[in-house]
Formats: structure tokens, sequence, C-alpha cells
């Protein structure tokens, strides 16, 4: 099970994803960070109740991050759990893959 809720304020648009984020509910959380993306500059999405993750989550938001940057967007990861980040770079999701960590906010478009 997976909720995703959407509160925003003046400067930025908060996304908190909660439970397991898997291909499930990837077509549903990609539409929501789009529109997120398409009304804000900011998108800040709370991963610290997310249980687990897969590959398709992480696929998904490291496109979809690199798609915010080429579009002068920031979608920033925060905070991110440990598991989650060990996670990913267990599944590849390597500095020299990625071109960068979108988690931390420093891959190129």
């Amino acid at each position: 099970m997976a909720n995703f809720e959407v509160s925003s304020d003046s400067t930025k648009a908060v996304m908190n994803l909660q439970g397991n984020l898997n291909v499930e509910h990837a077509s549903e959380l990609h539409r929501m960070i789009l529109e997120t993306l398409q009304k804000h500059e900011v998108v800040q999405i709370d991963m610290s109740n997310v249980e687990s993750v897969d590959l398709t989550f992480l696929q998904l938001v490291c496109a979809l991050y690199k798609e915010a940057v080429r579009g002068g967007k920031r979608l920033i990861f925060e905070p991110i759990p440990h598991r989650i980040v060990k996670k990913a770079e267990k599944m590849g999701f390597t500095e020299e893959y990625t071109g960068g960590y979108f988690w931390k906010g420093d891959v190129d478009a």
C-alpha cells in the first residue's frame, strides 16, 4: 500500500510519500509529480515514511529529476531514509551510472 499527499505554500510544494513504492504505483506517482512540477518551481519529495522502493520507483524518480532540471525546476528529495539510499546504491544507482546522486541534487540533466 502506498499513499501520496501534496501540500504547498508560497515557496514550494511538498509531496509526502508513504508505504511501499513499487511498480503498482508508478503511473499514479508519475502523474502526480508531473502535475505538481507544472504548478510549482520547487517540489520537495518527503520520503521519511517510505517503507520500501523497487527498481521501477528509482528509475521513475531519477528520470523525473532529470526532466525537472531540464525544465528549470527543482525536485528535492528530503528527507530520504538511509535504508532507501543503500537500496538505491545496491540496485546500481551509483554516481558513475546516473551522472550523480539524484537524491543529493547533483545529477546532470
